[in-house]
């Protein structure tokens, strides 16, 4: 009879082993998930940002009356433009296979 408490002794403590396992990785996962979800929310306010600017943009074009508003337009389009491509590079996690491969060659044009 001792024998079997101390079977079920065992089993039971292996059950707890796992079940502090089992709680410890959702803790984890819970704080990926949080991560995550933080995440998605702070991309959500970018993209929203870059649907407005470039709605404003829309309408300053269709609004302008000379070539000088166009050109102060373009100006500010291309300082925009290279602020965001900064802010990709800056923030695009570079991987071994990327850092290692060139780039497509593009075909020349020829001339007619």
């Amino acid at each position: 009879m001792f024998r079997a408490v101390g079977r079920i002794e065992a089993k039971v403590d292996k059950v707890l082993t796992l079940l502090s396992l089992l709680i410890t990785e959702g803790k984890k996962t819970m704080t990926v998930i949080d991560d995550l979800t933080a995440a998605v929310a702070r991309e959500t306010t970018v993209d929203s940002s870059i649907i407005t600017l470039i709605q404003g943009l829309s309408a300053r074009v269709a609004a302008a009356t000379d070539m000088t508003q166009v050109a102060a337009i373009v100006t500010q389009i291309n300082a925009q433009t290279d602020a965001l491509a900064a802010a990709v590079i800056a923030n695009t996690p570079v991987t071994q296979a990327a850092a290692t491969t060139a780039p497509p060659a593009t075909p020349a044009t020829k001339s007619p």
